[in-house]
């Protein structure tokens, strides 16, 4: 009966060894890590009254100003998508996330300024609940979602700012760009036409605007981003290198087959097992006879 039960198990590793040598597979999902490096860019622009101040890079407009570095960043950056929100008195999308970069760069182009009569004043959060939605409906994306917050920084509406920290852990990374001077400069009643400046209702004279650099910076940090101050033009591939972070490793899963001989070996060992032990048994047995002597035997 014992010799039975030996070689049973020895015809059961002989049949779990040819199965191994098969490579037995299952269908299922596997999992694999990727390089991700790509992005996907949301500008938000500020298109209020101070931002057709004339103090911007080269003499030109703010808001102008702010139109090209939109418009220059996505032609070197021409794999990704691009999306747009504008904000003054109000806030709108005006292009979701989109690589037709013909359409980006149309609604940049179209872009105006706020008319003084638009509105009572503005602050800088005021797409701040915008800016949550669209990053939030973005959040699973294959890309890194990064922003590009163009502003004066000036506010001129009444109440306390509210903070854009709660923003950004739906962002990985981006920039913070500074329009405008601290000596500041007058905004036209109209920019088809010169027609006189926006008066300053509290003294009559011509309005000038500042841009407010500290607050730019603190929307920099409760954001997480680079504050960029552009006082100059040029330097866009620079810019456009702040907004590449660095590739992350994702976890996914793709259809594929798994491997199974790991369960067969896990089967196999314990009849392994029984036979070293059986194989030493039997050598400790052999040994003990050979050095024990004839008469004690």
């Amino acid at each position: 009966m014992r010799g039975w039960w030996l070689w049973g198990g020895r015809g059961l590793m002989a049949v779990l060894l040819a199965a191994m040598l098969l490579g037995p597979t299952r269908d299922a999902d596997v999992p694999t890590y990727q390089h991700r490096a790509d992005v996907m860019v949301l500008v938000v622009l500020d298109r209020t009254v101070s931002m057709s101040a004339a103090d911007g890079p080269g003499g030109a407009a703010r808001l102008a100003a702010a139109v090209a570095d939109a418009r220059g960043l996505a032609d070197l950056l021409p794999d990704a998508p691009f999306g747009l929100v504008v904000w003054g008195s109000g806030a709108r999308l005006a292009v979701p996330f989109t690589s037709d970069h013909d359409t980006f760069v149309d609604s940049l182009l179209l872009t105006r300024r706020e008319r003084p009569t638009d509105g009572i004043g503005s602050r800088i959060d005021r797409p701040r609940a915008l800016l949550r939605a669209v990053l939030g409906r973005a959040t699973g994306a294959d890309r890194h979602v990064v922003v590009v917050f163009a502003s004066d920084g000036e506010n001129t509406a009444h109440g306390t700012q509210r903070s854009y920290a709660d923003v950004a852990p739906l962002v990985d990374g981006g920039l913070v760009l500074g329009y405008g001077t601290d000596r500041g400069a007058r905004m036209p009643l109209s920019e088809a036409r010169p027609a006189g400046f926006v008066p300053d209702t509290r003294t009559g004279r011509d309005a000038v605007s500042r841009r407010d650099a500290a607050n730019l910076r603190l929307v920099a940090r409760e954001l997480g981003l680079t504050y960029v101050s552009r006082t100059s033009q040029g330097g866009l591939d620079e810019l456009a290198a702040l907004l590449t972070p660095p590739a992350r490793v994702e976890r996914a899963t793709v259809a594929g087959e798994e491997d199974l001989t790991w369960l067969l070996a896990l089967l196999l060992l314990p009849l392994v097992l029984v036979e070293l032990r059986r194989a030493w048994a039997g050598w400790h047995e052999a040994r003990r006879a050979r050095w024990t002597p004839r008469g004690t035997r």
